[in-house]
């Protein structure tokens, strides 16, 4: 991830939060919709994007970032 995935703008605050039980504990993850992300837009860890055919959980060590037509590029987080 470069230098302009750094600066491009967070996903929009989430509208809810849902907490997701794992072999960590319970754990609070923010809730968007696929379709309030814009391409450029960053999707922080410990977030739930959700859209009318899948879900998509961004936990821990992970991070995504909104592109064109719709995709959204999952990257994992360096250690």
């Amino acid at each position: 991830d470069g230098p302009a995935a750094r600066s491009a703008p967070l996903a929009p605050a989430a509208a809810r939060e849902r907490v997701l039980h794992s072999s960590h504990g319970p754990q609070a993850y923010a809730v968007v919709d696929r379709s309030d992300l814009r391409a450029g837009q960053r999707v922080a860890p410990r977030t739930i994007v959700e859209q009318e055919d899948a879900t998509i959980v961004v936990a821990d060590g992970w991070s995504g970032a909104a592109g064109n037509g719709g995709i959204l590029v999952l990257t994992r987080d360096a250690a």
